[in-house]
């Protein structure tokens, strides 16, 4: 049983959105998936309402995945914390993904450390220089985290470009690219089981080629780390500047300005 936490210390930054498309993917690959809701909503979800999570998991179900594929549980405290690893141990759960808020308390500090691996999603330049400075300012297990690319735009070369805003940290080759089938995970369930013209957006086959040909990457790319445990092969983007949060993105924007237009 592998873990692997999704994590950024801002919101909007495509931690759920790479929770869920990663889960079908291992279970298209036939891991049996335990999800772990440790977001603001795991405590709040009693008096709000069914959170993300579970209202997705219903969506999982409709579409074909039930529990014998798919386990979720909520944390917020200790005791729920280990009761949920106990309830994904029992159910034979092969892959654990993790969801979690962005400001971290020391609950998700001890389930970072206690993971076999930390995702770090960013949507663009500014959140991937935000991630890099929150991990260069706290104390993390940093020889397990590595970035994720979502929902990028632009060129290849923009893209490239936005990538190495994320300093002292390797990235995942592999990215999950911005796509309608991916925005909708929380009505449709997995997209594996869509048909074309069919879900939220009545998909193409090609937006649902290209939807699983970038999950299934990323999670074959995350299966060969769980076993080498090690990120030392990957580059990592050196420090432009200093002195301020913002300092690396500032230089990053006076080498490459086309790529910010």
């Amino acid at each position: 049983m592998h873990t692997i936490i999704f994590f950024a210390p801002k919101g909007g930054a495509g931690r759920t959105t790479a929770v869920m498309a990663t889960a079908s993917a291992f279970i298209a690959s036939g891991h049996r998936v335990g999800v772990l809701n440790m977001t603001e909503e795991a405590r709040l979800a009693p008096k709000i309402g069914e959170s993300f999570i579970k209202q997705w998991q219903a969506s999982m179900l409709a579409s074909g995945i039930g529990p014998d594929k798919l386990v979720t549980a909520s944390a917020w405290d200790s005791d729920s914390f280990y009761n949920a690893k106990e309830q994904f141990c029992a159910a034979g759960c092969t892959r654990i993904l993790i969801d979690t808020p962005k400001a971290p308390n020391r609950l998700i500090n001890y389930a970072m450390f206690d993971s076999d691996l930390i995702v770090m999603p960013f949507t663009g330049h500014f959140e991937a220089t935000w991630v890099s400075h929150w991990v260069a300012s706290n104390l993390c297990p940093i020889k397990k985290m590595i970035g994720l690319a979502t929902g990028l735009t632009g060129t290849d070369a923009h893209q490239a470009v936005f990538k190495s805003a994320l300093y002292g940290l390797p990235t995942l080759n592999n990215a999950l690219p911005r796509s309608e089938v991916f925005a909708n995970q929380l009505i449709d369930g997995s997209f594996y089981q869509l048909q074309a013209g069919s879900g939220a957006g009545e998909y193409t086959e090609a937006d649902l080629l290209s939807a699983r040909s970038a999950a299934t990457g990323l999670i074959e790319e995350l299966n060969r780390l769980l076993k080498a445990r090690n990120l030392r092969k990957y580059p990592i983007e050196k420090q432009l500047a200093t002195g301020h949060p913002l300092a690396h993105l500032k230089a990053l924007h006076a080498q490459s300005p086309e790529a910010f237009c």
